[in-house]
């Protein structure tokens, strides 16, 4: 009885499909999609299943990729905090290489940008401006960061040698203008036809 019934769809299928009913490849067709349907139907929960497994993997293995925004987070919960000298010595306690031979260029580094408040006001908030992945090891960060005189870009290069992301470069930039002025000439230049 049930094959007869699967009979009836497949011919009404076709009949609907084809508008023919003595066309023997048509039917075969048909059988075969009512097969993979009813065949996929039986299967459904397990892909259903399979698929929400690897969606969550793909993102724990993305959230694993982007570690580096951990620095950047502390690096700005420092900052809000009004921990300036402090917000450096952690973004480039990463890397025990910069630490080592650098050392006279981040103390520099580290009381120019804690005078920021003397001379930018006070510390209101930040944007993401860019994110460029550049392979799958090393990336490039561009923020704008908001005080009461005026705004600030700092960016940040961060490298995975091995299985841990470290500071590569630091930088901060109070003339925002000529930045913003080179990146609308860039965007200009190469948008155009």
């Amino acid at each position: 009885m049930k094959l007869k019934d699967d009979y009836q769809k497949v011919i009404c299928r076709h009949e609907f499909v084809c508008g023919l009913t003595n066309n023997l490849a048509a039917v075969r067709s048909v059988t075969i999609t009512l097969f993979f349907e009813r065949a996929f139907m039986k299967h459904y929960f397990n892909y259903l299943v399979i698929l929400a497994l690897l969606q969550f993997t793909h993102f724990d293995l993305h959230a694993q990729d982007k570690a580096y925004l951990q620095h950047v987070e502390k690096f700005f919960e420092l900052v809000k905090g009004k921990k300036y000298g402090e917000s450096i010595d952690y973004i480039y306690s990463s890397n025990s290489w910069i630490l080592k031979t650098k050392s006279d260029d981040i103390s520099l580094v580290r009381s120019s940008f804690a005078s920021l408040p003397q001379l930018m006001g006070g510390y209101s908030g930040f944007e993401k401006l860019a994110e460029e992945e550049i392979g799958t090891r090393y990336v490039h960060l561009e923020y704008i960061v908001f005080f009461e005189r005026q705004p600030l870009r700092i960016y940040f290069s961060f490298y995975k040698p091995e299985k841990e992301w470290i500071i590569q470069t630091f930088g901060y930039q109070d003339n925002i203008d000529e930045w913003s002025t080179e990146k609308a000439r860039n965007t200009y230049l190469y948008s155009s036809p």
